[in-house]
């Protein structure tokens, strides 16, 4: 079995934000609830027991889900930080006030904070969060990061652009600029994946189908769909595990779906069950939708990036990185004729 690079830990399953066009915002699957912090801690032990991971890899605490609304937010972090020493990144909607502690930063591998314009009445149309509160809770969070010596280049300002913010984008831009921290601005998708389902195979109902025009550049959607290829998906690489210790077909799927869990951590054939797994037809259909891979920001929808210049890699990371692009790809075309051809023979 692989060991990940990356895993996805949903430690809550619950969100304060009512975006509409998230599947945990507007509400259209089943809500979820918070990890338990003993259940969080001997997972971990089983995943690293299972080499599904080791201490070389970081832990992204959130999937659909506000990871500070964890009661016990700071216990979890202690587990990871003390008991494993392993890495994580965390992504937060900055609607809620939490005051980060100076250890919080020491095993911190990236921190997004998303955010949906630059005004009220942007937040009013998305988040719906008093947008001065954000804006004072992300500067609190830059001021304890700059006391802990954090490089604040780790920490990213997920800038989601609609039709009625692009012009909000220098605004937002300055506001990055002083606080030293990394502006990431880039069109907004559908992250709903029945509504996205829908969207593609035109049937999306018309109400649903106006508002998203309305709000959404879609011409992006079909750009970057008509990019991916067909048969690959890059979220096979990703350990996805939700807020119940389930392990998860992949992060972008929705929980009353079929296919939504492959295993417990806690069964007892984890190890057999995760080697004879194999992708479902709804894997296919993603693939041939060109969907498996929009939940990826950073290469799914990018904003003109002579606006947005990305931190500078050195030679050696730049080498290495395209030679882990190279090494993936290769993997990946291997790894779809095989299940393809045993999904043919299935059926």
């Amino acid at each position: 079995m692989q060991c990940h690079s990356h895993a996805i830990f949903e430690i809550s399953g619950i969100c304060n934000a009512k975006c509409k066009f998230c599947v945990t915002g507007n509400e259209s699957h089943p809500r979820g609830r918070f990890v338990d912090v003993e259940k969080f801690d001997q997972a971990l032990e089983i995943l690293l027991k299972n080499h599904l991971i080791n201490r070389q890899t970081i832990f992204c605490l959130y999937n659909w889900g506000e990871p500070t609304l964890h009661p016990q937010f700071e216990k979890i972090l202690a587990i990871l930080r003390t008991k494993y020493r392993i890495q994580y990144e965390l992504s937060t909607n900055a609607g809620k006030f939490v005051e980060y502690q100076p250890e919080w930063f020491e095993n911190l591998s990236h921190l997004r904070i998303s955010m949906c314009g630059f005004s009220q009445e942007s937040y009013d149309k998305i988040h719906q969060f008093d947008f001065e509160k954000v804006k004072s809770n992300i500067v609190s969070i830059v001021q304890a990061a700059k006391k802990s010596r954090y490089n604040t280049q780790k920490i990213e300002l997920a800038h989601h652009i609609y039709q009625f913010n692009i012009h909000e984008v220098p605004a937002l831009r300055e506001f990055a600029r002083k606080l030293k921290v990394y502006h990431n601005p880039h069109f907004a998708y559908i992250g709903d994946p029945k509504m996205a389902r829908a969207y593609y195979n035109n049937s999306l109902n018309s109400e649903v189908l106006k508002e998203i025009s309305q709000n959404i550049f879609c011409y992006y959607l079909q750009k970057r769909r008509e990019q991916h290829p067909r048969n690959d998906c890059k979220l096979w690489d990703d350990l996805t595990i939700d807020e119940n210790c389930d392990i998860l077909t992949c992060c972008g799927i929705e929980r009353d779906h079929p296919n939504y869990r492959i295993a417990n951590v806690f069964d007892e054939n984890l190890m057999q069950t995760l080697k004879e797994w194999r992708p479902k037809e709804t894997c296919f259909q993603c693939m041939k939708l060109g969907m498996s891979s929009l939940r990826e920001l950073p290469n799914a929808f990018s904003f003109p990036m002579e606006l947005n210049p990305p931190p500078k890699l050195s030679f050696f990371h730049r080498i290495k990185a395209k030679g882990k692009q190279i090494e993936t790809a290769i993997r990946h075309k291997i790894r779809y004729k095989k299940y393809a051809k045993k999904n043919q023979e299935s059926k």
